[in-house]
């Protein structure tokens, strides 16, 4: 962990100050989504984890100062576990209104509750659960959950 920013900040910020800088990013940090960004938002040539060999890391070297880009296979499956995750979540195609009342939810906020919270009706976030547990092929909170856990959605 750097100390003042993240490492995230960092990347932004070098490549703000400096648009052809090559960046590799060697991190104990393999979050899918993580890695995403940086890629999307600081075009990170590389990413590592800390564990690689030398070898691999001098040859990423290499491979991006010539013009490519190199992820390890680690990095590359974290990547296709957030992509696919990330597709699940879109094709759910939930709304602003419902993701706050699954936010809500995982508190273990009551429908009374959470129309207090929201300043809605009680009817209104009865019939925004009935939409979430048919969107989300779920049938109680439960596995509601799970599927909000296993997919990242409140991430």
């Amino acid at each position: 962990m750097m100390p003042l920013i993240s490492g995230y900040e960092f990347a932004l910020m070098a490549k703000k100050e400096c648009p052809v800088i090559k960046i590799i990013i060697l991190s104990m940090n393999n979050d899918g989504k993580t890695i995403y960004n940086l890629i999307e938002h600081a075009d990170i040539k590389g990413f590592l984890p800390k564990s690689v060999s030398k070898t691999e890391l001098i040859s990423t070297i290499e491979k991006v100062h010539h013009g490519g880009q190199h992820f390890s296979e680690e990095i590359l499956e974290e990547l296709e576990c957030y992509s696919r995750r990330k597709k699940e979540n879109e094709d759910l195609k939930l709304s602003i209104r419902e993701l706050e009342i699954i936010k809500l939810m995982t508190k273990g906020m009551t429908n009374k509750q959470i129309a207090k919270d929201l300043f809605i009706s009680e009817k209104t976030v009865e019939t925004h659960r009935k939409n979430i547990f048919r969107k989300t092929d779920t049938h109680n909170v439960v596995s509601l959950l799970d599927l909000v856990n296993r997919l990242g959605i409140l991430n």
